[in-house]
């Protein structure tokens, strides 16, 4: 994604979707499975519903959708609890202690990790950790009408998938997807937390193996 890793830092407005095109149609590929975590979860969102002859089935994981809003006192409740459990971070960005903020997205995001793979996530984390400060996503452009309005739309075949000790509020985010697009399949991963593939990958691998072999068999 720009912005992040080795990408150029993005100096005007831009669209992640646009750029997944732009990818797939350079190494010719012509439509194919989509997995997204998290924000990439919403950037797959986005392209599903732009591009629907490219895709042939969606993988969304603790997946992120824009143009949603909060559905329910409970989960406004849920955001707001949150808010505040990352209060501290929000003074760490202010006072530029960037590195203390990448490790408390680390702590709240990534909390069921086995030490080896947490100290990998805190690495990229680290590595991306000017993001806290200026987010290129704030340049990011989404389709109007935006994705969540659209979910009715998708026909590729979709599994959301979760973990149980994700952030709750994404809870609420996996149910409204999962309810929204025609004929989809919810899983939840038990001691998985926002990261599923990295937090429990043997579960994760096992369905979205699964999901991919039946996508395949014949009707």
């Amino acid at each position: 994604m720009r912005g992040y890793g080795k990408s150029d830092r993005p100096l005007s407005s831009f669209s992640d979707y646009k750029d997944l095109h732009s990818l797939l149609t350079h190494l010719k590929v012509k439509n194919a499975d989509v997995v997204g975590v998290s924000n990439g979860g919403r950037i797959a969102l986005d392209f599903a519903v732009q591009y629907p002859d490219m895709v042939n089935s969606l993988v969304l994981v603790g997946t992120g959708v824009k143009g949603r809003e909060v559905s329910s006192p409970e989960e406004e409740k849920a955001w707001d609890d949150f808010d505040a459990q990352m209060k501290p971070q929000e003074e760490a960005i202010k006072e530029n202690r960037l590195a203390e903020a990448a490790e408390r997205d680390v702590d709240a995001w990534a909390s069921a990790q086995t030490p080896i793979s947490r100290k990998h996530i805190l690495k990229i984390a680290l590595d991306n950790s000017h993001i806290q400060k200026d987010n290129p996503g704030k340049l990011q452009v989404s389709p109007q009408p935006p994705a969540f309005k659209r979910l009715s739309e998708i026909r590729a075949s979709t599994i959301v998938i979760v973990g149980d000790r994700d952030v709750r509020g994404m809870q609420y985010i996996a149910d409204d997807v999962h309810s929204k697009i025609p004929g989809s399949k919810k899983m939840v991963i038990h001691g998985a937390d926002h990261i599923v593939n990295m937090s429990k990958p043997k579960e994760f691998n096992k369905e979205v193996l699964d999901f991919l072999g039946k996508t395949r068999e014949p009707s």
